[in-house]
């Protein structure tokens, strides 16, 4: 058993690989696509990445009595992106009945070439051989457009179901690429693991990932090319501690940045992922590059429906990149991806700060796990709560710094600033911190922090007097929007806590805190506890949270990873529990964070 455990990364290495060679060159099942959304779930928009030129499906309202469909234009085409090269069978199924009985469908086939065909006003099941040179098949068809009175929209024919079938071996390229690149990264990690019961958490949770995508090929379809860049920018971080010269140990924190940023880079770049309100902060970051800097914003129904200031700071510090090009896809990967990375900043100071403190290495590799792969943060830069997630790591610095020896008085009330000019709810949280601060400090050292204190004062004094002065006639001319807040139920409002959060970590966090207690790092610690007491509290009388979670995620890290750490140290089974913690945590927050982008908005 000795021997197995040293062999682990060896072994490791050898069934990542031979996993990678299976996934790459295993012959491609048939890949069949609902049009229009999948009746049982009732879920729609997977389909998008297979069409080209498509009107939107319906029906708007779906019954359960009527199939999904979508009209195509004059011009359309099917398309099966990365699915390899060589020779398949393509499957189209058409409705042709919506069309008026004297008008038939004459189709012009142009990839594959087919002269024009002819179809009745019925439902039609069309096979076509398909050779596909560049990795994705594809059929491209042209048709005269169909006029029907009340409707401008360019209609072509009305198309349920496509499908693909493999006629001999596939060629995927590309997909190999993918695999390479992943194996690359996973045996980076593994070779900075040589301790025994982190070889074992990294073996299972390489095969988890590689394993649960495995199984769905148009998952892997239409991901190549994102797996393939975000697993490489990984590899750079991986290999950066090294040719940065630092110490060994921090070869391993570089193995956690990178893998955990490719993981979640890949989660904000899925073709499949939907937004609500990125292309009002692309907007918004336009605005601010032209010289606007005063914005308002309108509440959602549950804050109350009024317009409020809407801070700039986050766009301010995407701007530089996003000046780089005028395309909104560009924008659009500033803001969400920026989000990630400016959260690894945040945590690498978090880092540093708990290092003062002499937390240990281990502590500090669980810390950047939990830290970096935060759930809320990728949930809220998911939906388009993108300057939330850019103003947390601002605050998360902010806070650090009232604990950090070497920032002068004047850095730590420009920081405070910049948090007050951020985003409004996170200047709630930010107030509710220093208060908590007050009252711990007050509480274990029975004296008041008044340079803190002083230092809120004078950036809040800074924020209203640069920024929120502008908005004064809000005050006395803001009705908001009608029956707003819905007043929900108070158990309603309390079950949104639960949805999102791994109940492991909760308990490592409060078993943690008592370590915690027993050192320097205790007021950190109880300032995160507390602060989300006061945020929930505020439920009571509130619709929505106070974005208490994306402050409180990196505290609740500290204190869990403590407690992980400490419980390491005792005998096998310690490290057995310390393993298991860890790996329930990644599988929680990406299995999760997978079913919210197949699932937001795609009803």
């Amino acid at each position: 058993m000795r021997l197995l455990f040293k062999l682990m990364p060896i072994i490791a290495l050898i069934l990542s690989m031979t996993t990678a060679v299976i996934v790459a060159t295993a012959r491609p099942q048939s890949v069949m696509i609902p049009v229009g959304g999948d009746q049982q779930t009732q879920l729609r928009g997977y389909d998008e990445p297979f069409l080209r030129n498509m009107n939107p499906a319906e029906p708007d309202e779906w019954p359960t009595n009527e199939q999904p469909r979508r009209w195509s234009k004059s011009s359309w085409g099917v398309q099966w992106p990365n699915a390899g090269s060589g020779w398949w069978i393509g499957h189209i199924t058409v409705n042709t009945t919506p069309r008026p009985p004297q008008d038939l469908a004459t189709i012009a086939f142009t990839t594959p070439h087919i002269n024009e065909v002819v179809l009745p006003n019925e439902i039609r099941h069309l096979h076509f051989l398909v050779k596909s040179t560049d990795e994705t098949p594809r059929i491209l068809a042209q048709m005269p457009p169909l006029a029907i009175a009340g409707d401008n929209r360019d209609l072509g024919i009305v198309i349920t179901e496509i499908g693909l079938t493999p006629l001999t071996d596939i060629l995927r390229i590309q997909r190999m690429f993918a695999v390479i690149a992943v194996l690359l990264l996973f045996g980076l990690v593994f070779s900075t693991f040589t301790a025994r019961w982190w070889s074992v958490l990294l073996l299972m949770a390489c095969l988890y990932i590689i394993y649960s995508n495995a199984i769905h090929e148009e998952w892997w379809l239409v991901h190549t090319h994102g797996i393939t860049l975000s697993a490489a920018i990984g590899i750079g971080i991986c290999c950066a501690p090294k040719l940065l010269h630092h110490i060994q140990s921090y070869d391993k924190l570089g193995s956690i940045i990178g893998a955990s940023i490719a993981a979640q880079l890949l989660l904000l770049n899925s073709v499949w992922l939907k937004s609500s309100d990125v292309l009002m902060h692309v907007r918004m970051l336009n605005e601010v590059m032209r010289g606007t800097l005063y914005f308002t914003a309108q509440l959602p129904c549950e804050a109350g429906g009024q317009f409020t200031p809407y801070p700039v700071v986050s766009y301010l510090l995407a701007a530089p990149l996003a000046a780089l090009s005028d395309e909104r896809w560009w924008h659009i990967a500033v803001l969400q991806n920026g989000g990630i990375f400016v959260n690894v900043i945040a945590t690498l100071y978090m880092i540093r700060i708990c290092t003062q403190y002499r937390v240990n290495h281990h502590a500090n590799l669980v810390l950047a796990i939990f830290a970096i792969n935060n759930l809320f943060l990728l949930r809220a830069l998911h939906i388009g709560e993108i300057s939330n997630g850019w103003a947390h790591a601002l605050y998360l610095i902010a806070v650090l710094s009232w604990f950090d020896q070497r920032v002068t008085a004047s850095l730590r009330i420009l920081l405070s600033t910049l948090v007050m000019l951020t985003h409004t709810g996170i200047i709630i949280t930010f107030l509710a911190t220093i208060g908590t601060y007050t009252l711990i400090k007050w509480i274990f050292e029975r004296k008041l922090p008044i340079d803190a204190v002083l230092m809120v004062a004078l950036a809040t004094t800074g924020a209203v007097t640069l920024y929120f002065s502008q908005f004064v006639t809000l005050i006395w001319n803001n009705p908001g929007i009608p029956n707003c807040p819905p007043n929900y139920p108070l158990a309603v409002r309390f079950s949104t806590i639960t949805d999102h959060w791994p109940w492991t970590i909760v308990i490592a966090g409060l078993l943690g805190l008592f370590f915690g207690l027993r050192t320097p790092l205790r007021t950190m610690l109880l300032i995160g506890c507390s602060a989300a007491v006061v945020a929930w509290a505020m439920l009571l009388f509130r619709d929505q949270t106070v974005r208490w979670a994306l402050a409180l995620v990196p505290f609740i890290a500290v204190s869990a990873s403590i407690w992980l750490a400490n419980l390491s140290r005792y005998s096998w089974a310690g490290k057995f529990v310390a393993c298991v913690t860890v790996l329930y945590t990644i599988w929680f927050i990406y299995d999760e964070r997978w079913k919210h982008v197949m699932n937001y908005l795609h009803n």
